[in-house]
């Protein structure tokens, strides 16, 4: 009697374990990151996406900086890192479709050797 007892209080136990809350489901920011401008949103969340350790070291260029950067250089690359519809409705000039999320994947078709200019 006293071993049927006990395996009910560990049946009890073990079912009352197993039915407590489920854990707080993660936020769509925790998840994604904050929300992008239309024409930015990735198949890959963004947190999810390699980060460069040197970030600091990227420099950041106006429009005006990048056009004449441009005239300046015609090697540069421009690299549209928006959605491929966003790119269709419209980029620069010469620019070349690598939407973000797929950046990991393709970066390896950007020659190592001319400058390149992301947005």
């Amino acid at each position: 009697m006293r071993k049927m007892l006990y395996i009910a209080g560990l049946l009890i136990a073990l079912l009352l374990a197993g039915c407590q809350g489920a854990p707080a489901s993660p936020t769509t920011d925790q998840l994604h990151g904050p929300a992008l401008p239309t024409g930015f949103q990735t198949a890959t969340p963004v947190a999810a996406l390699p980060r460069p350790s040197v970030v600091a070291d990227v420099p950041r260029i106006t429009a005006q900086e990048l056009r004449q950067l441009q005239q300046a250089d015609p090697t540069l690359i421009i690299v549209d890192t928006r959605s491929l519809d966003a790119y269709n409705e419209s980029h620069i000039q010469g620019a070349i479709s690598i939407p973000l999320a797929e950046i990991p994947t393709r970066y390896r078709e950007l020659p190592k050797d001319r400058p390149l200019a992301l947005y």
